[in-house]
């Protein structure tokens, strides 16, 4: 994306042959030269032929006048004391057993399958967004409008630990982030606000570059955790999973964001009403960060359908 990047920013921004002579006396010269050199070849290959018969008749006296024979059988190791079992063969390396990888294969690969698609819909805005045109085709608008992080977000298993559950979501981030950079950048063109636009550019390429590191991250520690013991769908670690979703969803396109959340990815604080009367039309607080107050949230459970868990904001 910096190529984008920067398009827009300066848019924005008005052998030698040999000598002649002695020919005779040199052709000469250079058949003496090899009559020499054969007849030493000659001369060679006979003491060597020489040699060799010499060193094999030599072979054969020493051979004939041997008084031991030899043996070609393999050396052995000293026997094994009487009735003691032969030693039991090398283990072959036990393959690796199950681990949290296999919970998250459906997440890892919808992730991969994502990024894909936003490293398309880059490549088009490239080709549409150059040094001569700073416009939005409709083409672009509806690929850019298209683009949607769910499916990632949906293959997330409620229960992770939290160190995990932190790792996975610091890609689900940089997923939306991207996907709210674009979006937001095209709103931004369409309104003749440039300056908008490349801000929103921008932070979608911080988390491009870093996407591949993120997601290597959460595999290897997926890859070194325990099996997932899975929530229960109307479980509150379902819910707060919904809500933690939906933070960083809120946090990167909502209120006119464009993937511009500047802080770190971190487990927010969630706090449940356990009296309802407490907070009427809530379900709790949640902490979404930014030195202020903690937010109230809300979070409905439908069988069939899931949670639908939303920070009251804006």
């Amino acid at each position: 994306m910096d190529s984008l990047f920067t398009r827009v920013r300066s848019r924005l921004r008005h052998d030698r042959p040999a000598p002649h002579g002695r020919g005779w006396l040199a052709r000469v010269g250079i058949l003496l030269a090899i009559a020499v050199i054969a007849s030493g070849a000659v001369a060679f290959g006979r003491a060597v032929a020489d040699h060799d018969a010499e060193a094999t008749a030599r072979f054969a006296d020493a051979a004939t006048t041997t008084s031991e024979p030899t043996s070609t059988s393999a050396v052995e190791g000293p026997p094994l004391p009487a009735g003691q079992p032969d030693p039991e063969p090398e283990p072959e390396p036990a393959s690796p057993g199950p681990s949290a990888a296999d919970d998250l294969a459906g997440f890892f690969a919808a992730a991969e399958r994502v990024d894909q698609r936003l490293r398309d819909a880059a490549e088009q805005f490239n080709a549409t967004v150059g040094p001569d045109t700073v416009r939005v085709d409709e083409a672009l608008r509806q690929s850019v409008s298209s683009l949607h992080v769910s499916d990632a977000a949906a293959a997330i298993p409620a229960g992770l630990p939290p160190d995990l559950l932190l790792e996975v979501l610091i890609v689900q981030d940089g997923l939306t982030t991207r996907a709210s950079a674009l979006r937001g950048a095209v709103e931004e063109i369409d309104a003749g606000r440039m300056e908008a636009a490349l801000g929103c550019l921008e932070n979608g390429g911080a988390e491009a570059e870093r996407f591949d590191a993120d997601l290597a991250a959460a595999k290897a520690l997926a890859g070194s955790s325990a099996p997932i013991v899975v929530a229960a769908p109307d479980s509150r670690a379902a819910g707060e999973l919904a809500l933690r979703l939906s933070v960083i969803q809120g946090l990167n396109g909502g209120c006119g964001a464009c993937g511009d959340a500047a802080s770190p990815v971190e487990l927010v604080t969630i706090t449940w009403y356990d009296d309802p009367t407490i907070d009427p039309g809530s379900s709790g607080t949640v902490d979404v960060g930014g030195g202020g107050e903690p937010l109230r949230f809300s979070a409905t459970y439908t069988p069939g359908a899931g949670w639908e868990a939303f920070p009251i904001a804006c």
